[in-house]
């Protein structure tokens, strides 16, 4: 994963949700278009935290069930959250994942 320094990223591998690590994303998401809605991960932006836990992967097309918690609440956080880690959610055409 690679992410801009200045934005958190961080690894706790003491879940007790899980036997997974789980990844907390702290970055301030900024609506780009407002006739679009598009947002994108901006220091201008509100600040906004997601956690995930890797749950399941199936290595034959390389993708993972992964459970989400938005801390905040902004609109498209998950999406735009996972797609900053290089992890689109699979057929979300909006923020880049394959269909």
């Amino acid at each position: 994963v690679e992410v801009d320094p200045s934005i958190g990223i961080k690894h706790n591998k003491t879940s007790n949700r899980s036997k997974f690590s789980v990844l907390q994303v702290d970055a301030p998401i900024f609506v780009a278009d407002a006739k679009s809605g598009i947002r994108t991960i901006d220091a201008a932006g509100k600040a906004s935290t997601s956690r995930f836990w890797p749950f399941a992967y199936r290595e034959s097309d390389n993708t993972s069930l992964v459970v989400c918690r938005p801390i905040t609440g902004r609109g498209h956080q998950l999406r735009v959250h996972l797609q900053y880690l290089g992890f689109p959610i699979l057929g979300d055409i909006l923020y880049g994942g394959r269909a």
